[in-house]
């Protein structure tokens, strides 16, 4: 006795808007990346001392920061 085999019909199907929206935030992300790397150096050298580290160099106390949005060409990013 033969089993009949299930048809598979589309195994993998395309979203077209989810692809989109994916390649979409890729700029985004690296976009945001690369400021929140710049605005942290930029801090470092301000205070003459990475975060929490504790120099006689150091010039100033980085007391914290919060998130703030940025429109860009790219995209709104959180800084």
């Amino acid at each position: 006795m033969k089993k009949d085999t299930p048809t598979l019909g589309k195994v993998i199907e395309i979203v077209e808007a989810r692809i989109k929206g994916l390649l979409d935030e890729l700029p985004r992300g690296s976009v945001g990346d690369t400021l929140n790397t710049q605005l942290e150096a930029k801090a470092d050298q301000t205070c003459n001392a990475s975060r929490y580290e504790r120099t006689l160099a150091r010039r100033d106390a980085r007391a914290g920061s919060y998130e703030r949005k940025l429109e860009t060409r790219a995209g709104e990013v959180n800084l």
